[in-house]
């Protein structure tokens, strides 16, 4: 027959363990939140608010304004920007939602500082920053809201939206991507 102080015993070492556990957290992998796979990348983000688009990658650097009802590259002698693939680009930052999240090294995903692409979209009053890494299939693309943040995979091409371009394994940002040239008269 067990003894009543070997079972008390037991029962005050297994509440101390509880009480640790639920105390402390530690190193213990978390479990993916239901609300964020699914939802939006940018939450309350509104394209027709947005005044200018800064797009920095290594020493390029793209910045956008919008002009009454034109964009314009600013950082490129205000050359006339062409509006539907800003709009796309604006669109495609409305509408993107995570599929997943991701772990691992940041340059696996190309959000490493020389392979990520760094978006501010800005505002009057609020201002949308997304590091955007390489796209692990067409129309897809790993994407942090924050530099140490989460890694998502969101289900639109930001990378290609914003103008970045893959040749061999080489990922550059194109600034010709914005370039109107139905002013020349030229097609691309």
């Amino acid at each position: 027959m067990i003894k009543l102080n070997v079972v008390i015993a037991l029962l005050a070492v297994c509440v101390l363990m509880l009480v640790g556990f639920l105390l402390v957290k530690g190193d213990r992998p978390t479990v993916k939140a239901a609300a964020e796979v699914g939802a939006r990348l940018a939450k309350d983000f509104n394209p027709e608010s947005v005044k200018t688009i800064a797009l920095k990658k290594g020493e390029t650097q793209v910045t956008l304004e919008k002009k009454e009802k034109d964009w314009v590259l600013s950082s490129h002698k205000n050359r006339a920007a062409k509006n539907d693939r800003v709009e796309a680009l604006l669109t495609s930052i409305k509408t993107a939602t995570i599929d997943d999240k991701r772990m691992g090294s940041d340059t696996l995903f190309a959000l490493d500082d020389k392979g990520r692409v760094e978006l501010v979209a800005q505002s009057e009053s609020t201002k949308t920053t997304l590091l955007i890494g390489k796209s692990p299939a067409h129309g897809r693309c790993f994407v942090r809201t924050e530099a140490a943040g989460e890694i998502y995979e969101v289900d639109k091409g930001l990378d290609n939206d914003a103008g970045v371009r893959v040749e061999k394994e080489e990922r550059t940002l194109d600034v010709s991507h914005f370039y109107d040239l139905k002013i020349f008269g030229l097609t691309q």
